[in-house]
């Protein structure tokens, strides 16, 4: 269990706090892929066609649902709840719920429900039809805005996970960027990244590249053939104890020419201003406009590609989104992805960043990025 007992115990401290200033007698928490549950629990369900649920009264004991058997064991270990409980179905989540709320004396009060996030819902809607109408007399509010609120600061026991993360991403980038050479197709290159990252304990990843910088956007591997004179942007994202990270890289094959290291420098340019932006007491909103506005400047306006980047941490991406429209507030414990992009058709394109720590002080970067192409 990489996250302490204790501070589990300390999220949940932290849960009930917000759940009474929504006066939510009790919580359901739902999730597949995304990381409701584990966050509470320790257990992570996605890993296979899985699905797991998280009761949580104001008082008393938690109780966690899993559907698979044979996981039974795994639940154990990996979360510090006692009472863990098979269900199948879905009709059998939606019974166990029911019973665990009549014990517990709910047949009439505010209940809350996290099915997903902002990202995605997860909760079948049949299932949560099933259980409202066990409980006619409840009140049943979405409450996943109160995981985001608790998600937003990361602990010191999660930027130090994050902090190995990142390290693991760099060193399978670098084995890669070692064996960048003409004849390597896009399919070799992502499977060296992702050989290191499963060999040092990584746990998922998602790998997007291209070949072609200026005239394609990064997406799966194919077998494209590495060529000289390539500029090839690769992003990585890694999942390690739980907890994923993020880094985007432009390498040169065998040089970069002039203009392509002038549309590197810019991009990077953009990428330091941004991390000076991300401080505490900011809105999101400016370090988005820092990265718009050093690209603009350099005469890049039109040709600026993607977001500038997202919050990241048990899910890929989290809130807040790096925009100009966002009005989140930075704070210290935050963890972020900042990736300024640019895409010159018939010259060159660069995109890099990744996960940075707000501190007091400012965003310290995790990943390594280099200052020349």
């Amino acid at each position: 269990m990489p996250i302490t007992e204790k501070e589990y115990c300390q999220r949940l401290v932290f849960v009930r706090q917000l759940m009474r200033k929504k006066d939510l007698d009790a919580l359901i928490v739902y999730s597949w892929k995304r990381g409701q549950v584990t966050y509470i629990s320790g257990y992570w369900p996605g890993y296979m066609a899985n699905m797991a649920m998280v009761i949580i009264p104001q008082e008393g004991e938690l109780s966690l649902l899993i559907r698979l058997p044979f996981d039974l064991e795994r639940a154990k270990q990996a979360s510090w709840i006692d009472d863990i409980r098979i269900a199948s179905t879905l009709s059998k989540f939606a019974s166990c719920c029911t019973q665990i709320l009549r014990k517990k004396g709910f047949s009439s009060r505010k209940v809350g429900f996290v099915a997903g996030d902002a990202t995605v819902d997860e909760m079948p809607y049949s299932l949560l039809t099933t259980i409202k109408k066990d409980f006619p007399q409840v009140e049943f509010l979405s409450a996943f805005t109160l995981f985001e609120k608790a998600r937003f600061v990361k602990s010191k026991e999660e930027i130090n996970i994050l902090k190995n993360s990142a390290l693991l991403a760099d060193l399978a980038l670098e084995n890669m960027a070692r064996e960048l050479v003409p004849g390597k197709t896009e399919y070799e290159l992502i499977a060296m990244i992702e050989k290191i990252a499963r060999e040092k304990g990584g746990d998922e990843f998602l790998a997007a590249i291209t070949l072609k910088a200026a005239e394609e956007v990064i997406g799966p591997p194919q077998f494209k053939k590495v060529k000289k004179g390539d500029v090839v942007i690769v992003e990585f994202a890694l999942r390690y104890q739980g907890y994923w990270t993020q880094v985007a890289r432009t390498f040169a094959v065998e040089g970069p020419s002039p203009e392509q290291r002038e549309i590197y420098q810019a991009v990077r340019s953009a990428y330091q201003a941004a991390l000076s932006a991300a401080k505490p007491d900011n809105p999101v909103s400016q370090v988005a406009e820092a990265a718009y506005h050093t690209l603009a400047s350099k005469g890049y306006k039109k040709h600026i590609q993607h977001d500038f980047g997202h919050g990241i941490g048990l899910d890929l991406p989290e809130k807040p989104s790096i925009r100009m429209e966002e009005r989140e507030v930075i704070q210290p414990g935050m963890v972020l992805v900042i990736h300024p992009a640019i895409r010159k058709r018939g010259s060159g394109g660069t995109f890099l960043g990744g996960t940075v720590v707000v501190t007091k002080k400012g965003a310290t970067p995790l990943h390594k990025i280099p200052e020349h192409l």
